[in-house]
C-alpha cells in the first residue's frame, strides 16, 4: 500500500489527569505493531502542541500537551503530563518497558515480547 502519515492524534485532557499519556502510548504501540506488520507509515503527528481556539468550541477545549493560561495576557504556557511522556518517546525513539507497563491494558500487555 501507499506510505502515510498520521496528522492530528491527540485527545482533551482539560484536569491533567495523566490520560493523555495513557492515550499517547496506547495509539503509538498499535502504530508501531502496524508498522511491523507491514503498513508504511512516514509519519506521526500529536494534535495538539498547544491549546489553541476552536472555531464551534473557542477555548474550552483544552488538548494541547501544554495548556495556554488564558487569563494570563502573556498567554504563559504550562507543560502538561503528557509532554514530559512525549518528550521521553521522543528523545528515546522509541516507548519504553516502563511507559508500556505502565500505560497499556493488561490484555495489551500479553502482546508485549517479554511477555
Amino acid at each position: 500500500g501507499k506510505p502515510f502519515i498520521i496528522t492530528e492524534n491527540g485527545t482533551t485532557d482539560a484536569t491533567d489527569d495523566g490520560s493523555t499519556s495513557t492515550y499517547l502510548v496506547r495509539h503509538l504501540f498499535w502504530l508501531r505493531r502496524a508498522m511491523d506488520e507491514g503498513i508504511a507509515v512516514e509519519g506521526y503527528l500529536y494534535w495538539s502542541f498547544v491549546d489553541n481556539y476552536e472555531w464551534n468550541h473557542g477555548l474550552e477545549l483544552r488538548f494541547g500537551l501544554f495548556g495556554i493560561d488564558t487569563k494570563d495576557p502573556q498567554k504563559k504556557r504550562v507543560p502538561r503530563k503528557g509532554a514530559a511522556t512525549f518528550r521521553e518517546i521522543a528523545t528515546g525513539g522509541a516507548l519504553s518497558r516502563e511507559l508500556l507497563e505502565a500505560h497499556l491494558t493488561a490484555e495489551e500487555r500479553q502482546l508485549l515480547p517479554w511477555n
